[in-house]
C-alpha cells in the first residue's frame, strides 16, 4: 500500500467517509509537508459548517503530529501551513468550492479521486 493509499485509508476511517474536503485537506498537507518539511502549526480559516471543515480530518491524517487550529472566516476556505522552514498559504480556488459544496453522498468518493489526481494549482491558489 502507498504512503497515500493510507493517508487515505486513516483519513475515512477517522472521518466516516471518502469525500472531497477530505481529498483537499490531504492534498494541501502532503504538499506542504513536501515543501516545508516537519509542520508544526496548521491553521484552517473558513465557515465553521461541514462540508468545509471535512478538510481537517483529511489534514489530521496526513499530518498527525501537527497542531490543527481552526478559525471562523464568513466565506472561502484557506490553509496556512508553518513550520521552521517557513509558511505555506493555500486557498482553495472559488470555482473549486463551487464544485464541491452541496453535491450529493453518491458521488463524493468519485468526486475525492477527482481531487486527488488534479494538478496542486487546479485546486489551491497560493497566497
Amino acid at each position: 500500500m502507498s504512503d497515500l493509499s493510507m493517508i487515505i485509508s486513516r483519513a475515512v476511517e477517522a472521518h466516516g467517509h471518502k469525500g472531497p474536503f477530505l481529498a483537499l485537506g490531504i492534498k494541501a498537507s502532503i504538499e506542504a509537508s513536501r515543501r516545508l518539511g516537519r509542520i508544526d502549526l496548521c491553521i484552517v480559516s473558513c465557515p465553521r459548517v461541514k462540508p468545509y471543515l471535512c478538510i481537517i480530518d483529511g489534514i489530521r491524517a496526513a499530518l498527525p503530529d501537527t497542531i490543527v487550529e481552526v478559525r471562523e472566516s464568513s466565506r472561502g476556505l484557506r490553509i496556512e501551513f508553518r513550520s521552521d522552514e517557513g509558511v505555506l498559504t493555500l486557498s482553495v480556488r472559488e470555482d473549486v468550492l463551487e464544485r464541491y459544496i452541496g453535491r450529493s453522498w453518491d458521488i463524493l468518493p468519485s468526486l475525492a479521486d477527482e481531487a486527488l489526481s488534479m494538478d496542486l494549482h487546479d485546486l489551491f491558489e497560493e497566497c
